[in-house]
Order: C-alpha cells, then structure tokens, then sequence
C-alpha cells in the first residue's frame, strides 16, 4: 500500500506541474484547512508514507517530517489558492500491530471495519477476519516465523515466537 500511495503520489505531482503555470509547489494542509507546510516541487525527490508520517525528502537528502495525523490533504499547486490537484490523506488513528513480536493474542488498532488478512513468509494466506473490529486475534495455532498483516489501508509485518 505504501508503494501505491508513493506512485499516485509522484503520478498526481508530474500531471499537475504540467498543467501549472507559475513554479509549482507542495502544500501540507491540515484537517482545519490551515497550511501547515510548503515545499517547492523542484525541491521534492521524494514522498513516503511509512511509520505514521509522510516524509517529504528533498535531493540533498533532507528531510521534513509530518506526522499523518496532522495532514488532511496534500496538494500540488502554484496559485496559493491550493485548487490544484491533490491527494487527500483519509482520517484514521494510528495502526499498528500489538504486541510484536506475538507468543499468543494480538490486535491491530486503528483499523476498525477493514477487512484483515494475515499472509505467512510463503504468501499463503493464514488468517481473514471480514469488518475486523479491532478485536483479540489467537496466533497460538500460527507457526513461529514472520507474518504479513494487511487491512484495506495497512501492511505490517509481524514476527510469531
């Protein structure tokens, strides 16, 4: 999901400064709409979302952090009226997979009425909870090794001991 984000992400900034005519320009807006960051498009060699951030790293290798939960919408502009094209960042808690590594239970939170999906290292599919609402999942029967965990918005991995 991470890499789809980075490629919709990169597809939707080349089509918009395109299209633009004064110098282009990224816009971090926040959930009231308040601009929270700009960074010059020519500046930007790349954008991730990973680790609850997206990370706006620039070509000498700086990079700006902004926690997911304080961004609303990212848009690639040049009219400061940020009209332009844009990538709205859905409202959702912080996911994560607990505890990690698992013995017995685990949970992933942030997540709730995704459908869960746990893949082991082979990609065979060991475990799917449809509209998982954040419950207890038993690892127990699971074999000890490493495990994808993917909901309609989240990859993780998680280690079984």
């Amino acid at each position: 999901m991470k890499h789809i984000c980075i490629l919709s992400v990169c597809a939707l900034m080349a089509s918009a400064t395109a299209a633009l005519g004064a110098p282009p320009q990224l816009a971090v807006l926040g959930a009231d709409g308040s601009v929270t960051a700009v960074h010059a498009a020519g500046d930007i060699a790349r954008i991730t979302f990973a680790d609850g951030a997206a990370t706006v790293t620039g070509h000498g290798g700086t990079a700006a952090v902004h926690p997911t939960g304080e961004v609303a919408r990212i848009v690639f502009d040049s009219d400061g009226a940020y009209t332009a094209a844009a990538v709205d960042i859905p409202a959702a808690g912080i996911v994560a997979v607990t505890p990690n590594p698992v013995d017995g239970y685990f949970a992933v939170s942030g997540c709730d009425g995704s459908t869960l999906e746990v893949y082991s290292a082979t990609g065979a599919r060991v475990m799917r909870v449809d509209d998982y609402s954040g419950s207890q999942l038993d690892a127990s029967a699971l074999a000890p090794g490493i495990y994808i965990v993917k909901t309609d918005s989240f990859t993780a991995k998680l280690i079984k001991l």
